[in-house]
């Protein structure tokens, strides 16, 4: 076994030798699956082999070669053994065989010290096991976690922290303690090292985020982030806190352990009293593919580091936090900007539900987003999203996206908004004009050619919506930051925007635009202030004069970056100038903050470096407001990107009081208090008040519930302090102010008459405040309901005086009303014949259906939405007031349905006439194409598509079926067509406008048996076959592809049909016209019916008179709207019948109907004398009396003539001379 000998039949021969090796750690620990690799003397590899489990390899090593004459020598072998990145190497002559013992200088983590924090916790705390360990590789640590209750095993906790209260035994006394154990990437872990126990504590109760910095002593604590210190994005972010002589030191600071450090916010994330900072990652200095970090507070301000979360982001350089899901913990949204593949990365929503983890987000897509803010943008109750995207990776005319919130705090790419934008490095929701709705202002840094490029205000309306039809367009210069302030007095918000670089240098002006009274702003009104570079601006009154001044980071001027930070002095005026301003040194000053530091009254100064490894620096304010260099001080950062201060006023959810209550004599106050004061181990508290006088004052204390009820002398305001205190005779740390007000129910909101019916909001225990902004507030009644979408005003408003409520009628007098009331909301109507109606609107104030109905006006399909009938309720969303009513469909719009599709039980459609579909496109490019998708039973089109030839602000698109060659189509038909369709622009657009035109439709196997189907375009009185192609079929349909030439009327039709030309009847010429009696109703103004089908007067062969409409060829409106009146009439008869009957009275009403003759005549002046817009069907009529009146004149009658026949068919003299007029 010495050796290995191999011979060959030409007399070749080998030596080999046995090398074993064995393998260890620095700790004598055998090391398994090492890999042993050997090369010869002249470096070729021989052969390679792994450990076993004891760490023991054997190989076989050549010695040399031979033959009859020669040897070859192998020898000396140089052999490597690697584990990971560890590696030894030595060198051997392998003479003889061998046995070598190697030490990689490798060993297991070793667990030195295992605690829980917090040392002191309460039965709500968040508890973490917090190891220590040495690990002499430098390898990183993976550790194993048990949780231990009074030294019980708590099954399944295998993570860093536990929630106390979510254990059933983690109560007041418990004792709390964790085991950790240690691995890495080479070693599995084996030792187990126990914590000491801490005790859960008996706490007092605390009001909710009651401290006001982060230690809890009352002075304010700094925060800088820090991103880069030239080597190392891995270093620590600088807590400086804060003491009673506003001094800051290294020596009383704390640092985090953070990457590539970005925007800071402070905010208690888990609503256990305590600030909380999160800290945004932007890059790790390989990859931007990074985290950010949530730093957990507790009552000493020591933020551990194990005591927090890292969440997934990418190039985060913005961060919010709001409760989007209304679960009573804050969200955090990231704005990723990009990834190592490029700009196409999906933002983060990470919900909290008092923590945080990698399961619980939502992925937004957005491209290079940079900047976020937040609001209720359509006053829905729900906090809506904005993302400034700057980048693509190619252009920076990217569109930046508002996604708006719902119930579920969930937002999506279906409920969203695009608007234009170029660059956006910030983003602001603010009210600029007053008009309570939120305004949009992107600061525009550059577009893809220049940085002198416009930055753009987005006006709010009533349904959250925004467009560049109310926009305004400021002129800028590489802008990175904008802020909105009213500067000078006079109620309206002025906007300020930071120019930092217009492409050939960065010192140039920054820009005050004033606002005016209409909330509109100028270049005209607008004011240029000298700075360098700038990246942030900051508006504050620091002199106390009531005038605020605005203060400028300028970084660098394009050469030097220790220049001064402009601070210009605010007046009366709201004017600023350079003679009335200072300058403070910094070293390249990046952000502003400011805050009283000192406790002199006066605000100070904080200055956030943008250089490495320098100073930030704090400038203190002095009796007049005035800063100088001996009076300021520098704290150490390195690039810090965000600022943070913590202290009264500067954390998001600090409260000092409870909303303000109202109370009157008909109706109390009951307040929960859970949602304020809270004890953390759950004792029952009890409360005593300070104050109150009128009132009377009532606690549950085991419902957590406080009654206030007024005194009878009560008529004014009052105000109490909530004292509370827990069994052990710990009280509140801070006490709660309410203020009660007093008032009048009548005069504040009257809604008597709904108040007892089901579904009526009910307004008892309202506040003050929330009957200023009550969201989703319904009134109801048998006959419907009506509910507001978006928040409403109900203060002084007399709902039962000026909202109607009757058989298939809702109606609201909004010009009565406050406007809040004109806004979006949900009706549902009872009593709908779901089969066959129709939505009727009108914008003036109405106390009858039947009256909305005359006007004959359909309420249009982007008014009327989400339309949908069951039963015989029907329920539609509307965008704004006044009157509603419900009635059949007009002639024309009754659908005839395919006899092989059956429409579903409920009898669902999707717009307000249920043989239409419309869409509107806002905005839309040149090039960029829109697609309307379609999934409506009674339409065959399922698709329809069209590209932008040029930019269209609005793109209509509307398709409408008919069972029956429409009115409109005079000269022809198709035979057999399978459907009529209308495909139109509503004037919004015509057909030069888009190309790349496309329809996708199916029909029914059953219809088209072995032929094709085709598309046919009607255009200019003639049908032509439009490029159709057959793409696919099922069991029941074939499915096809049209290509047509534009927009217009259209038919399915098979392959082969003919077109059948509509014939007309010669007029038998005479020289005088006979008298003709006309008819005592005129169903419909056109003069004969047979010029409803385009054909001409139909003479006898003695007379030109027409002959009379029959009953077969009037329209469904014409037939039955006499009837449906006369129903009106004999139902309002009974009732006003039975009214005198009862009352005794002996006189009756005299009621006035309209005829149809009168109603029909109202339509045609509207469209003839007043230009207004009328019902499609009297469209129809009208063009068939056009092409009949031009028919006759060719045929030699005279206009005369025609005003005769026109007069004896039901139309007012006045109306037939305009007409006639127009011909």
């Amino acid at each position: 076994d010495s050796i290995y000998w191999h011979a060959s039949a030409t007399d070749n021969y080998s030596i080999a030798w046995y090398l074993d090796m064995q393998v260890n750690d620095s700790a004598g620990n055998l090391i398994p699956n090492a890999n042993i690799s050997i090369y010869n003397r002249t470096g070729q590899f021989i052969q390679s082999a792994l450990t076993d489990s004891n760490g023991f390899a054997r190989l076989n090593v050549t010695h040399y070669r031979s033959n009859l004459t020669h040897r070859f020598y192998q020898t000396n072998h140089t052999i490597n053994i690697t584990i990971g990145s560890e590696k030894s190497s030595f060198s051997i002559n392998m003479s003889t065989n061998q046995h070598r013992d190697v030490q990689l200088t490798m060993a297991p983590p070793v667990v030195t010290f295992v605690g829980v924090t917090p040392t002191d916790p309460n039965a709500n705390s968040y508890l973490f096991c917090v190891p220590q360990y040495t690990d002499i590789d430098g390898s990183t640590a993976i550790f194993d976690y048990k949780w231990y209750i009074d030294g019980a095993l708590i099954p399944g906790e295998n993570q860093k922290y536990i929630v106390c209260s979510g254990h059933e035994n983690c109560t007041k006394g418990a004792k709390v303690s964790c085991a950790v154990n240690a691995s890495d990437s080479y070693y599995t872990g084996s030792n187990w090292n126990m914590s000491a126990n801490v005790t859960i504590q008996n706490k007092g109760p605390i009001t909710k985020a009651s401290y006001t910095d982060l230690n809890g002593d009352g002075y304010a604590d700094i925060v800088f982030s820090n991103y880069y210190n030239g080597t190392a994005w891995y270093i620590n972010s600088t807590i400086y806190f804060g003491n009673s002589t506003g001094e800051y030191s290294v020596d009383d600071s704390l640092g985090l352990p953070t990457i590539g450090a970005g925007t800071t916010i402070i905010d208690d994330m888990n609503n256990d009293g305590y600030p909380d900072i999160i800290i945004a990652g932007i890059h790790n200095g390989s990859s931007w593919n990074s985290y950010s970090f949530i730093f957990f507070g507790n009552s000493t301000g020591g933020f551990l580091s194990d005591v927090s979360i890292s969440l997934p982001v990418s190039a985060a350089y913005d961060v919010i936090a709001a409760d989007f899901d209304s679960d009573g913990y804050k969200d955090l949204v990231f704005a990723n900007y990009r990834d190592d593949s490029g700009y196409s990365m999906d933002s983060k929503v990470y919900y909290s539900t008092g923590g945080f983890s990698s399961d619980n987000l939502l992925d937004l897509p957005t491209v290079g987003a940079r900047s976020i803010a937040s609001g209720d943008f359509d006053r829905d109750g729900y906090i809506d999203l904005v993302i400034g995207q700057i980048y693509d990776g190619v252009i920076y005319d990217v569109n930046s996206t508002v996604y708006y919130g719902n119930s579920t705090g969930g937002f999506s790419l279906a409920d969203s908004l695009t608007l234009p934008t170029f660059g956006p490095r910030k983003v602001i929701a603010d009210d600029l004009n007053g008009d309570g709705y939120l305004d949009l202002v992107f600061a525009n840094e550059r577009d893809s050619v220049s940085r002198k490029i416009n930055s753009t205000v987005y006006f709010g309306n009533s349904t959250g919506g925004f467009s560049i039809d109310d926009s305004v367009a400021l002129p800028t210069e590489g802008p990175l930051d904008v802020i909105a302030d009213d500067l000078n007095g006079d109620g309206y918000k002025d906007l300020i925007f930071a120019n930092s670089n217009n492409g050939t240098s960065r010192n140039i002006d920054s820009m005050i635009y004033y606002s005016n009274s209409t909330g509109g702003y100028s270049v005209s009104d607008s004011l240029g202030l000298p700075t360098s570079g700038v990246t942030d601006v900051f508006i504050d009154d620091l002199n106390l004069d009531g005038y605020k001044e605005i203060m400028f980071a300028n970084p660098t001027n394009g050469t030097e970056t220790i220049i001064n930070c402009t601070i210009f002095f605010g007046n009366s005026s709201g004017g600023y100038s350079v003679q009335n301003s200072v300058g403070l040194l910094t070293d390249s000053g990046r952000l502003i903050d400011t805050y009283d530091l000192d406790g002199n009254g006066y605000p100070d100064v904080i200055f956030a470096s943008n250089n490495l490894n320098t100073n930030s620096t704090i400038y203190y304010s002095n009796s007049t407001g005035g800063f100088n260099v001996g009076d300021s001080l520098k704290l150490p950062t390195s690039r810090s990107l965000g600022l943070s201060i913590a202290g009264i006023g500067k954390i998001g959810s600090i409260m000092d009081d409870i909303e303000d209550v109202a109370i009157n004599m008909t109706f109390n106050s009951t307040i929960n208090l859970s949602d304020n004061i809270y004890d953390p181990d759950g004792d029952t508290l009890s409360f005593t008040s300070i104050g109150a006088q009128n009132l009377t004052v009532t606690y549950d204390s085991t419902n957590m519930l406080v009654h206030i009820i007024g005194k009878p002398d009560f008529n004014g305001t009052s105000w109490l302090i909530i004292n509370a205190t827990d069994g052990s005779g710990h009280a509140v740390t801070n006490n709660f102010s309410i203020n009660v007000y007093y008032i009048d129910p009548v005069t504040t909101v009257n809604i008597s008459e709904f108040a007892n019916q089901s579904g009526t909001t009910n307004l008892s225990n309202k506040t003050m405040r929330q009957l200023m902004n009550l969201s989703n507030f319904k009134l109801a009644k048998s006959t419907g309901s009506i509910q507001w979408l978006a928040n409403t005003n109900l203060i002084h408003q007399n709902l039962v005086r000026h909202t109607y409520f009757a058989s298939k009628l809702i109606a609201v007098n909004t010009s009565a009303l406050d406007s809040t009331f004109n806004s979006s909301a949900s009706l549902e109507v009872t009593g709908v014949d779901c089969s066959d109606y129709a939505i009727y609107r009108s914008s003036a104030f109405h106390n009858s259906a039947a009256s909305v109905i005359a006007e004959a006006t359909e309420c249009p399909s982007n008014i009327c939405t989400s339309v949908s009938c069951s039963g015989t309720t029907l329920l539609f969303t509307v965008s704004g007031f006044s009157s509603y009513a419900i009635g059949p469909a007009p002639a024309g719009d009754t659908p005839v349905t395919p006899t092989t599709t059956t429409p579903s039980s409920s009898g669902t459609s999707s717009g307000f006439a249920k043989n239409m579909e419309s869409i509107i496109f806002n905005d839309v490019r040149a090039g960029q194409e829109k697609i309307f998708t379609l999934n409506n039973y009674l339409i065959a089109i399922t698709k329809v598509s069209m590209t932008a030839k040029e930019f269209i602000s609005k793109m209509k698109i509307s398709v409408r079926s008919y069972g029956e060659a429409p009115y409109s189509l005079l000269e022809s038909t198709i035979d057999g067509a399978y459907q009529y369709l209308k495909v139109s622009h509503e004037n919004y657009f015509d057909n030069s406008q888009v190309e790349d035109i496309r329809f996708e439709f199916k029909v029914p196997k059953s219809w088209l048996g072995t032929d094709k189907a085709v598309l046919y375009r009607y255009n200019d009185g003639d049908w032509s076959k439009q490029k159709t192609e057959q793409t696919s079929t099922d069991s029941s349909y074939a499915y096809y592809t049209a290509y047509p030439e534009g927009l217009s009327y259209f038919a399915i039709a098979k392959e082969e049909a003919k077109v059948v030309p509509v014939k007309d009847t010669p007029i038998t010429q005479t020289t005088e016209p006979t008298p003709h009696t006309p008819e005592p109703i005129v169903q419909s103004p056109v003069p004969t019916s047979q010029a409803l089908t385009g054909q001409a007067i139909n003479p006898t062969p003695h007379t030109t008179k027409p002959t009379p409409q029959t009953q077969q060829e009037k329209s469904w409106f014409a037939v039955n709207l006499t009837w449906i009146v006369a129903a009106c009439v004999i139902l309002l008869g009974l009732i006003i019948a039975g009214i005198i009957f009862i009352t005794g009275r002996k006189t009756r009403p005299t009621i006035q109907q309209h005829d149809q003759k009168t109603i029909i005549n109202n339509y045609m002046r509207q469209a003839l004398v007043y230009n207004q817009p009328i019902p499609e069907s009297i469209i129809a009529i009208l063009d068939a009396t056009v092409l009949w009146a031009r028919g006759e004149m060719t045929h030699g009658h005279t206009k005369e003539e025609l005003k005769s026949a026109l007069i004896q068919r039901g139309w007012q003299s006045d109306l037939a001379n305009i007409f006639l007029s127009k011909i």
